[in-house]
């Protein structure tokens, strides 16, 4: 087996992903694969290990539109309508009619709702948010039970 390249899958460098010419990917380690992981480190240095990018944080749509309730960006009864509230809408009308459609269809269905979602963008704008307001306005939504 020739390896072809190899990155480190943790920050102890314990392990590894490599891609070789017979196999594809294979996971090696020092604990679980010591003869592969000395043969990989004869054939060379892996890269350096890169941490996965976080993931967003992610809120429920009643927690969501509950905390934009309390926060004065929508009004009560906006929280359950099934209609884009008007701080979203006078952004989404400016929007070609395929962008609308689903700006429009995703507020009604959504059942979450991710801290970089478009939509959420689009509502943080509208209503002259900063960024550290739109996070404030997400750490009320997932402190909501």
């Amino acid at each position: 087996m020739a390896y072809l390249s190899a990155r480190y899958a943790n920050e102890q460098n314990t392990a590894a992903i490599a891609i070789t010419d017979d196999a594809g990917a294979v996971a090696l380690s020092v604990a679980d694969t010591p003869g592969e992981w000395s043969a990989l480190h004869a054939w060379g240095t892996p890269d350096a290990y890169e941490a996965p990018a976080e993931a967003p944080r992610v809120a429920t749509a009643r927690q969501f539109k509950a905390a934009l309730a309390m926060a004065g960006v929508i009004t009560e009864a906006e929280v359950s309508s099934p209609n884009l509230p008007a701080v979203a809408e006078a952004v989404v009308a400016q929007f070609p009619q395929e962008q609308r459609i689903v700006a429009r269809s995703t507020w009604a269905n959504m059942t979450v709702v991710p801290e970089d979602d478009p939509l959420l963008e689009a509502m943080r704008l509208a209503a002259g948010m900063t960024e550290a307001e739109k996070t404030a306005l997400f750490d009320l939504a997932l402190s909501i039970t």
